[in-house]
């Protein structure tokens, strides 16, 4: 048996720069050299661009919903399948070995977990890492994109949960109901740093390699899904 006590000290560092929880805005009167002390360069590198207003968080911060789960869902269709086990498609690639930093708020009773999963074609592999709110430091074991697993008998009810990757790299997916047009889909095309994109709408959810989607279905995304 083990016994651990929670380090504050990254909580510490930031909250003298930034002005919320998910360090999502620097606070007033933050300045250059401030920003130039904190000891972690991730945080530098975030604080840097929220500074000059060059960050991007379309992707990179989100609310994700819980969802019913999988296998009640199943018993109640009475599917011999699993149901739709990557609910909560995060629009981040991540890549093997890297040092992944995620900021969560709002986790409550039900457990979060970040799933990383790689489609293939070498490396088919899932691996899964537990979340708990403030930073969360995680070394990815694989490459492939990202998912937020959040399943509980009491999704109805269920607060929704902010998430901010810190790093990782943005790779997009298309949201029908989001309103996502045909240009954006050659856009998400166009610029895709991972091996596979992510597709949803309000009765599917999808994923192809982007290599299939070029080559098949390069400008009408819309009508694909």
């Amino acid at each position: 048996m083990a016994f651990y006590e929670k380090d504050d000290f990254i909580g510490d560092m930031l909250k003298d720069v930034f002005a919320d929880k998910l360090c999502t805005r620097l606070k007033d009167g933050v300045t250059r050299e401030m920003i130039e002390q904190m000891e972690m360069e991730e945080f530098r590198s975030l604080a840097y661009q929220l500074q000059d207003g060059t960050y991007s968080m379309k992707y990179r911060v989100g609310e994700f919903k819980a969802y019913r789960p999988v296998a009640d869902l199943r018993n109640e269709l009475k599917n011999s399948y699993t149901y739709n086990n990557h609910e909560n498609p995060t629009g981040i690639t991540f890549k093997k070995d890297e040092n992944v930093i995620v900021v969560v708020e709002g986790i409550g009773d039900s457990p979060v977990t970040l799933q990383v999963r790689n489609f293939g074609p070498e490396d088919f592999n899932t691996e899964y890492y537990p979340l708990s709110n403030g930073v969360n430091i995680i070394n990815c074991r694989n490459k492939g994109n990202g998912y937020i697993d959040y399943y509980t008998k009491n999704y109805k009810d269920a607060p929704k949960v902010k998430i901010h990757f810190v790093n990782g790299v943005e790779n997009g997916y298309f949201d029908l109901e989001r309103g996502d047009t045909n240009d954006d889909w050659k856009a998400l095309l166009a610029n895709a740093k991972g091996d596979c994109m992510d597709f949803v709408s309000k009765i599917i959810q999808g994923v192809f390699p982007v290599s299939a989607l070029k080559a098949n279905c390069p400008t009408n995304g819309v009508w694909l899904v």
